[in-house]
């Protein structure tokens, strides 16, 4: 059983989802955090995987850590996005399973699902069509990933819950167009287009791409949620909002908090990804779960931490 005591640990701890949990979990008294940076401990490495859990055994593991970018980056490392994930996936879900950890969560994603989705996108519809092509090696990484977890749940009995979270943004994401998220990238464009008092910001796509996004708080909330309350979903669940925003839209919204009133050009001829991708939530729902914090609050959150830190990003 999950308890404040129990020894937890978060690979990736630092990046844009696993540092939202980290913070989570100190805020509500979980005093048995283990936590390792790179430089002690590489994910890529088996032998220096089970060697950590030899040596810390952990009750619970949450795997935040990942090879993860914006749509340029993984059109130009597709090696990279396949490779570095299933390495670190299956090192960390086949040491969760030998030394016999409580609970496992993993962070999947929505490029699993097919390009051309119905929507909003249900569970039901992975591997119902083609990927797109933009993100399909790191949605095939995430797929072996989760088949593994629920081949090690079948063969082994490893407990393991698969989040499916639609696009995370939040402290400590990548402010970078080519390696950054769409919110990190624009949100850097567009404040520093402010700050130099540029008249236009170019931005890739038609900007009618339909994206959902959600905070990494409430991905974090989440997570403590269902370690709590142990609930435990079959095979895997959509985290998101529910709610679609155009690329228009989320310009428009950050320009606005940021006081930005230039001229916004969309750049047709860069690559925009799928027209549309908003999960089907009700799954995470149906557990009395749901998210609250309105895209709206979170960028105003973001922008403000971008503001104060932007010497970092100039």
């Amino acid at each position: 059983m999950v308890n404040k005591n129990s020894r937890i640990f978060i690979a990736g701890h630092k990046g844009l989802i696993g540092s939202a949990i980290y913070q989570a979990l100190l805020n509500n008294g979980y005093n048995n955090i283990l936590i390792a940076c790179r430089s002690e401990l590489e994910l890529k490495n088996n032998d220096e995987v089970e060697l950590y859990f030899k040596f810390n055994r952990p009750d619970i593991v949450i795997l935040c850590a990942a090879r993860a970018g914006g749509i340029l980056d993984s059109i130009k490392h597709p090696v990279e996005f396949i490779y570095d994930n299933v390495l670190i996936q299956n090192n960390i879900i086949s040491s969760c399973a030998k030394f016999k950890i409580k609970k496992f969560i993993f962070f999947s994603s929505s490029c699993i699902y097919p390009k051309n989705c119905p929507q909003p996108i249900k569970e039901d519809y992975v591997l119902s069509s083609q990927l797109d092509d933009a993100y399909k090696g790191y949605a095939l990484a995430k797929l072996c990933g989760m088949e593994l977890c629920n081949a090690y749940k079948r063969e082994y009995g490893l407990d393991s819950i698969i989040f499916v979270p639609c696009n995370v943004y939040g402290f400590n994401d990548r402010y970078d167009e080519e390696s950054g998220r769409s919110i990190g990238a624009l949100i850097k464009k567009i404040v520093l287009a402010k700050f130099n008092h540029s008249k236009e910001v170019t931005v890739w796509g038609s900007g009618l791409a339909t994206r959902e996004y959600i905070n990494s708080f409430d991905v974090a909330e989440a997570c403590l949620y269902f370690l709590e309350k142990n609930i435990l979903p079959n095979s895997f669940i959509n985290l998101g909002t529910g709610i679609g925003t155009t690329i228009a839209e989320l310009v428009s919204i950050i320009s606005e908090i940021c006081g930005y009133n230039g001229k916004i050009i969309f750049d047709h001829s860069k690559p925009e990804g799928v027209p549309k991708k908003v999960l089907d939530i009700s799954k995470i729902l149906s557990y009395k779960w749901k998210p609250k914090i309105s895209l709206q609050e979170g960028l105003k959150l973001v922008i403000s931490d971008f503001i104060s830190n932007i010497k970092d990003y100039s």
